[in-house]
């Protein structure tokens, strides 16, 4: 049995198709070993193997993956999809490198510090190549103090708060970050989510910025200056991200797994384990790291998951959230979640949250633009389209799967355990 069949005894049975999204991914990470986690291609469902890599965005690894396996078959639809989000992937990171060079080469003449996160600053340090890490946004962290100088800076390459003054007072104390958009053509569709903390007020771990900031190292991101954060701090982060969003996607694994392999020999791991404590962080970074290494091979001494593990004894979350991790996407679990959420509510948090998406915030806020209620109508069928792109697709899958999508939604209420 190979090193991926040993996983399916830990509580989830992995398909054909999923041990091949994982030994292809496993494939395309720096320092990466194949022959180590060698797939059988013999009888996959390929159109199977192309939608898993999709919904779990990792369609840009898995294409340069399967090429150091047994050639896949050269008509097959599915490879033809994969190639294409690669590609597109490629494309578009292209366009993230010049929004990103004229964005830190703005901030360093404004002489703003910043700190680049996640997706924008691994894209280009820890994976191979650019083309295998998709992105949505970029994602800067500077100091509070300095948020009025970043904005200055940022509307100098054309890029504008994506909310007014009132809504940015408000998220500066219920929230951890602004988004800015911008209408020039080169950064289109490019946001910039601009933090000054991690995490929202509220999450159970907290990390100390000011470490943060002294752990801190230059790099050459985008043949401009920038900082990242520390190996042991940037996994931290990684763990408690992939916790927030509920481990719901093989993406933040894989950064894990990138950047423990690229780092390899140099992190600190008592550093990482001591500064987990007080961050109150050990609980998820250890069933993040151990899922990394499970299925994606992340380099995590033993040692280092032992200690995490004392933290949270209980293996109840690691096995809900490998769970998680290895279901159905798309829309039959957004279906499943929406079911979920609204068997919890009561009758009158069901009106509340109708209301709410039938009657958006700007029709119940006092109007100051000046726009009137006739200019405030002329944009409610745009809301309600929205509204139904959005929902459709959850209907029709409950509509069409109701079976499974019950199911799902059974076994997302038996995961509380991990959710808190």
């Amino acid at each position: 049995m190979d090193e991926l069949g040993s996983i399916a005894g830990r509580g989830t049975s992995l398909s054909p198709e999923w041990r091949a999204v994982l030994a292809c991914s496993r494939a395309a990470l720096p320092g990466a070993n194949p022959a180590r986690v060698y797939p059988d291609l013999s009888a996959l469902d390929w159109l199977r193997l192309a939608e898993i890599a999709r919904e779990h965005r990792v369609a840009p690894l898995v294409f340069p993956g399967l090429q150091g396996f047994a050639p896949p078959p050269a008509s097959s639809g599915a490879v033809r999809i994969l190639k294409r989000l690669y590609l597109a992937t490629a494309a578009r990171n292209t366009a993230f490198h010049a929004a990103l060079e004229k964005i830190l080469g703005a901030m360093a003449a404004g002489g703003v510090r910043v700190i680049v996160l996640k997706g924008a600053g691994l894209a280009f340090t820890a994976y191979p190549e650019r083309a295998l890490r998709p992105m949505n946004d970029i994602d800067l962290l500077i100091r509070e103090e300095d948020l009025g100088k970043a904005e200055d800076q940022l509307a100098g390459v054309g890029y504008e708060a994506a909310h007014d003054a009132r809504t940015k007072d408000d998220l500066r104390k219920r929230h951890h970050h602004w988004v800015f958009r911008s209408a020039r053509p080169v950064l289109t569709g490019i946001p910039v989510e601009l933090h000054w903390s991690l995490d929202p007020p509220g999450w159970p771990f907290r990390m100390d910025l000011e470490s943060l900031w002294e752990h801190a190292a230059p790099v050459r991101i985008a043949d401009a200056v920038a900082l990242m954060l520390g190996p042991e701090d940037s996994l931290l982060h990684l763990c408690t991200h992939a916790a927030r969003h509920r481990f719901n996607g093989l993406m933040p694994l894989c950064d894990i797994a990138a950047l423990s392999c690229f780092h390899d020999g140099s992190i600190d791991w008592p550093a990482l384990e001591d500064r987990a404590a007080p961050a109150q962080a050990s609980p998820h970074a250890a069933i993040a790291l151990q899922l990394a290494t499970d299925l994606l091979g992340a380099k995590v001494p033993a040692p280092t998951l032992h200690a995490l593990r004392r933290a949270s004894p209980d293996g109840l979350p690691l096995e809900l959230a490998r769970e998680r991790m290895l279901e159905e996407k798309g829309a039959t679990r957004e279906a499943a979640e929406l079911l979920l959420r609204w068997q919890r509510r009561g009758f009158r948090d069901r009106l509340a949250t109708l209301k709410s998406a039938l009657v958006p915030d700007t029709f119940s806020r006092p109007d100051s633009s000046g726009s009137g209620i006739v200019s405030r109508l002329s944009s409610y069928p745009a809301h309600i389209g929205s509204l139904l792109r959005r929902y459709l697709p959850m209907i029709g899958a409950l509509a069409r799967h109701p079976t499974a999508v019950g199911g799902i939604a059974r076994r997302e209420a038996n995961k509380s355990p991990l959710d808190a």
